[in-house]
C-alpha cells in the first residue's frame, strides 16, 4: 500500500469530493502537507484520522 498519495489521487481512491478533501486539508490535525504547489495524504495517519473522527462524531450513549 502507499504511504500518501496526490490530492487528486486520495479524491479518486477514496471518492471524496476535491472541494471537501480541500476542506479536510484545512481542518485540524488532518495528515496533509503540501510540496510545492502539490498536496499530499499521509495515508496510514488518515486512517487513524479517520477512525478518530468516528469515535469523536459518532458516540453511543
Amino acid at each position: 500500500m502507499k504511504k500518501q498519495m496526490k490530492l487528486t489521487n486520495f479524491c479518486m481512491e477514496f471518492d471524496i469530493p476535491k472541494s471537501t478533501a480541500i476542506r479536510l486539508i484545512h481542518s485540524k490535525d488532518f495528515p496533509a502537507y503540501k510540496i510545492g504547489k502539490c498536496w499530499y495524504i499521509d495515508i496510514d495517519k488518515y486512517y487513524k484520522w479517520r477512525e478518530t473522527e468516528h469515535q469523536r462524531n459518532y458516540k453511543w450513549g
